[in-house]
């Protein structure tokens, strides 16, 4: 009801609406415009394809608010680690998810509801419970928060890998601990994901980095600082890759280290080949206002604003065309 109530004197929303007033007529106009769209274009059949997924991993507690309690353990949040961070209060691990929901559902701002520019994204667990079967339909995997690398974890995140997949992650949730101290372990808490082996840490100005030795063969990505340190790398591993940050913080810890984490993230999502992709028109037509679902045989595009016309670029194939939606609006295309 929201858009149809825009700019009415709120005292006129709080004493209600007679049937005939303007935004109840505005309402259900809208209800009948929906009825006859989803009645003249039924949704395709199947499953809408999803090829990203961000990882819950092992004993990951994230519920959506990166202020909640990991866990329930309200009594226990006076413990603290490193700087005074409470250990079990939302935190570190908890903010990185928050990186991630920025770049693969950033908030529109006017809907209460989140785009999706890079398409569906699925939320999985990879724990000691995930078969390679719940990963194959996934061309890229992002860890979101915390994660303790178990050797059946581990195993499955390497055969997905080696197959083809690509999966990001940072040095924090390639730890074997269960105590959630992320600010509190060393280089024998670092389980090696596909080889990549710490030596030590060091530092750049004030940001703790892993070293990551020789014989592990990764190839730099991106670097920090005036030294030009290591930030990210990758390894081949069979036909995929992994990429890996080597902050010994969590990436959403801090804003210089989570803006770094969501340009990787966006990076990657943008060389997931999609069979329909949306590019921003201009700047007033930001991404995070669109929302599209993709189908065997048909795609859908949505405009989340409830007051603007916005217009995107749709790419299917070779053919790139402008498409202005009016607020709340779904358009339909054909896939072939």
């Amino acid at each position: 009801a929201h858009p149809h109530t825009w700019g009415v004197p709120e005292a006129n929303r709080k004493s209600g609406y007679r049937y005939d007033d303007d935004p109840p007529r505005r309402y259900r106009e809208t209800i009948r415009k929906c009825h006859i769209f989803s009645k003249e274009h039924p949704r395709a059949k199947g499953t809408p394809e999803t090829k990203i997924a961000l990882a819950m991993g092992t004993y990951d507690a994230y519920i959506g608010m990166s202020g909640a309690t990991p866990w329930a353990q309200h009594t226990n949040r006076v413990e603290h680690i490193k700087d005074k961070v409470n250990i079990w209060a939302g935190s570190h691990p908890e903010f990185t998810w928050d990186c991630a929901r920025a770049v693969f559902m950033p908030y529109s701002g006017t809907t209460g509801v989140s785009g999706m520019p890079y398409g569906q994204v699925d939320i999985v667990g990879v724990d000691d419970m995930t078969r390679l079967d719940d990963l194959e339909r996934y061309r890229l995997l992002v860890f979101g928060g915390w994660n303790t690398m178990t050797p059946h974890s581990k195993k499955v995140l390497e055969k997905w890998i080696e197959d083809g997949g690509v999966a990001v992650m940072s040095i924090p949730q390639c730890l074997k601990r269960y105590d959630r101290r992320y600010l509190d372990y060393t280089e024998k808490d670092i389980v090696p994901p596909c080889g990549i082996e710490v030596e030590k840490f060091v530092l750049s100005g004030d940001v703790k980095l892993a070293s990551i030795s020789k014989k592990s063969k990764v190839e730099t990505v991106a670097t920090i600082g005036k030294d030009k340190l290591p930030l990210v790398v990758r390894k081949r591993v069979g036909k995929g890759f992994i990429y890996l940050m080597l902050t010994y913080e969590s990436p959403g810890s801090r804003g210089i280290l989570g803006n770094e984490w969501k340009k990787l993230l966006a990076e990657r999502a943008a060389e997931v080949e999609q069979r329909l992709v949306l590019k921003e028109e201009s700047e007033d037509d930001n991404l995070r206002f669109f929302m599209r679902s993709v189908y065997e045989d048909k795609a859908y595009v949505m405009n989340l604003d409830m007051r603007m016309k916005r217009k995107v670029k749709v790419s299917i194939g070779d053919k790139t065309s402008v498409v202005e939606l009016d607020p709340i609006e779904i358009k339909e295309f054909e896939l072939r």
